[in-house]
């Protein structure tokens, strides 16, 4: 257990309106301590870019106070708030001609003099953060030339050249592909556990963060935020109560949410390839026929692993089928 850097005492968040306050969650107590890395998660409008600044001191809170390293986030400075929070935000990057290691020199302002001159020790700590995102080769490349998962990895090395105790950054896989978005995850965890740096982080990733976080915030209903291990979060069911739809499920064995089939046919299908049964289920689904364990059905399926054949069997009829696009095409044309 690292030390607690930052922790809300009765927050409530929200706008201020002229007649009323519009709140999005209240009575918050969050904690936040070095070595953790703590993904936020909550469907759209649910409050997550709201906390994000809330707690960072980009936007005053509605009730209840924030303490960062047992100081009260509005009695510092912003140069105070600039040494123990560095941010991330999702506003698009506008210096875009600048090069990679004056974008990440930015970082180092709050410790520089009226006329931000770097020391020898600023450049040393602005290239040992460009190495941790492994991007030290590219810091005399423009910005614009990079590609979006590249220049997030530099935005990344900025903050780190803050040398804040706590990093927040808020949907930092956004316009990313999935490889660009699996690596971020991967190394804020990374960076997280290593460096022993408070990361917090807003996400619709959900996938990536029961994978990769060692704690979720999860904003649900009632203006509340229920905390845990994605494990725990997962089996008590408190992912499925705030995410799942009509139209969408969480399978609590993969830890995936899934599309939901309507399903108007069964067949029973026998087969000892664990791999070659959950695909084909997932295939069947997709053209609304379910599984079952019923053997005494009419509609019959079997694996044959020698021969590496699907075979259909209906009434006296046997058919085999080398892929599962036959297997389906068939079935959608004489269902």
């Amino acid at each position: 257990m690292g030390k607690e850097l930052l922790n809300t005492k009765n927050l409530s968040i929200g706008y201020q309106g002229s007649a009323s306050n519009k709140v999005l969650a209240r009575n918050l107590n969050l904690s936040l301590s070095s070595g953790d890395f703590v993904a936020l998660l909550g469907p759209n409008g649910s409050g997550k870019s709201t906390l994000i600044r809330s707690i960072s001191g980009l936007l005053n809170a509605l009730e209840g106070f924030v303490f960062i390293d047992g100081k009260e986030l509005k009695t510092l400075s912003k140069s105070q708030r600039a040494r123990m929070i560095s941010l991330v935000l999702t506003d698009p990057i506008t210096t875009t001609a600048l090069s990679v290691s004056d974008v990440v020199a930015y970082g180092r302002f709050p410790y520089t003099n009226w006329l931000g001159k770097l020391s020898d020790e600023d450049h040393e700590i602005i290239d040992k953060s460009l190495e941790l995102v492994d991007m030290l080769s590219f810091r005399s490349r423009q910005l614009n030339t990079l590609s979006d998962g590249e220049r997030q990895r530099v935005m990344i090395a900025k903050a780190l050249a803050q040398r804040s105790a706590i990093m927040i950054l808020d949907e930092p896989t956004a316009h990313l592909d999935l490889i660009n978005r699996v690596e971020i995850m991967k190394l804020l965890r990374t960076i997280a556990h290593t460096q022993n740096q408070a990361i917090l982080i807003s996400t619709h990733e959900l996938d990536l963060a029961t994978q990769s976080a060692d704690t979720l915030w999860l904003m649900g209903e009632n203006q509340s935020i229920s905390v845990g291990a994605p494990e725990d979060l997962i089996l008590n069911n408190a992912l499925q109560k705030v995410f799942a739809q009509s139209s969408v499920d969480f399978d609590h064995l993969t830890g995936l949410f899934k599309i939901k089939h309507d399903t108007h046919k069964e067949i029973h299908f026998q087969c000892n390839d664990a791999q070659i049964a959950l695909w084909t289920r997932k295939a069947l689904e997709k053209i609304g026929i379910s599984i079952s364990s019923d053997s005494k059905l009419d509609y019959i399926l079997e694996y044959d692993i020698v021969q590496k054949v699907w075979v259909y069997k209906v009434s006296d009829k046997e058919i085999s089928f080398s892929t599962l696009a036959d297997l389906v095409s068939y079935l959608k044309k004489n269902d």
